[in-house]
């Protein structure tokens, strides 16, 4: 009798075990990456990736079938949308000075920064709407559009400032700027709900609320945060050492609550976006 309840615990423990690797069933969809060569798409259930020749991926749209990317294969750099199966051109963008981009919550639109203007461009009828920051600050590369399609996140600097950039929120129609925080910041991403906001800080992922509360570092020696469709893993790029000749990075996953898992996905390529579903 006690060796059939030792039994019975044992089939108990093991089965409620959580794996000490966040477990690759929790990764789904598809990423775009790059290393010191070339840029590549990669599926991370099969294993299955491609490369992406004379073309830069900047972010896949929501539904994954679009996917915007920086083109060389002219020997003059444009940006363009793909397909993101065949990986032909389906739109090409009349500015060639555009510094950052990203999808409406419907990918109906794309916002991107030109000449210090957001620009939304309309894909379905070409419509655009233009929408200036304030004589003050200038926008500095990123560039987010939150879940509910109402505010716009980015970094800016101030114009008398040289060293510093600062995470802004602001309403689509321009209204309602904000500055949350203050500091060498990158790469912005709105978490699924929109209540969060990832981004670097040179070397680590940082959080903020989107009121501008909760400012926290998440993880150390990484950059480029994506975040999963619910909300509880991040994606990013993992460096083991930067060096002046040679640097070893990989992609890796961690899960934001609870045990924090982690799993390393790709060795020696960096992070640029994850389209988060199968």
């Amino acid at each position: 009798m006690k060796n059939l309840l030792l039994l019975f615990v044992l089939i108990a423990f093991f089965a409620c075990k959580r794996d000490e690797k966040l477990p690759l069933r929790d990764l789904p969809g598809r990423v775009v990456m790059q290393d010191n060569l070339h840029s590549y798409t990669y599926t991370i259930q099969t294993n299955a990736i491609s490369i992406l020749t004379d073309r830069t991926p900047l972010r896949w749209s929501h539904d994954g079938a679009r996917l915007a990317v920086v083109d060389y294969s002219t020997g003059q750099s444009f940006y363009s949308i793909l397909d993101a199966n065949t990986l032909q051109e389906m739109f090409r963008f009349p500015q060639p000075n555009i510094s950052a981009l990203c999808w409406s919550p419907d990918d109906r639109s794309i916002a991107y920064t030109s000449d210090n203007t957001l620009v939304y461009l309309n894909l379905e009828n070409m419509d655009r709407d233009t929408v200036s920051l304030p004589d003050t600050f200038y926008y500095d590369g990123a560039l987010d559009w939150s879940p509910d399609g109402n505010t716009i996140v980015f970094a800016a600097r101030g114009k008398d400032l040289f060293l510093e950039s600062a995470i802004c929120t602001m309403r689509k129609d321009g209204t309602q700027f904000t500055s949350l925080a203050s500091g060498p910041f990158d790469h912005v991403r709105w978490s699924p709900d929109g209540q969060a906001i990832a981004f670097d800080n040179i070397w680590s992922v940082m959080t903020i609320h989107r009121d501008g509360s909760n400012l926290k570092t998440l993880i150390e020696n990484a950059a480029s945060p994506c975040w999963s469709a619910g909300g509880n893993i991040i994606m990013y790029t993992h460096f083991e050492f930067i060096g002046l000749w040679d640097s070893k990075i990989s992609l890796n996953a961690r899960e934001i609550d609870g045990d924090q898992r982690e799993r390393r996905i790709y060795d020696g390529a960096g992070l640029i976006d994850w389209y988060p579903v199968e």
